[in-house]
């Protein structure tokens, strides 16, 4: 392999890392503890954060926080949820 084409891959790999870490960037690991209190309070109005896993097509567990208001507070039995 010439000199050159090391340079080359060299900036490729550079060029894909750079690209990665905008498009997929390294995951944060914390604690659940970390996240907070359970029960917190935004504008007078009282909220839960519920915590939950789903498992993917793949197989993997995904850790999810579910947010929503209080018993009370809530215009219906079913709320929506958005994952992404």
């Amino acid at each position: 392999e010439t000199l050159h084409k090391k340079m080359e891959n060299i900036q490729i790999r550079n060029y894909t890392d750079i690209c990665n870490s905008i498009i997929r960037p390294p995951r944060d690991e914390y604690a659940i503890d970390e996240l907070g209190p359970t029960e917190f309070s935004i504008k007078d109005k009282v909220y839960l954060r519920k915590d939950v896993g789903l498992v993917s097509q793949r197989g993997e567990l995904i850790a999810c926080s579910h947010f929503q208001p209080i018993a009370e507070d809530r215009l219906g039995t079913a709320m929506p949820c958005v994952v992404f």
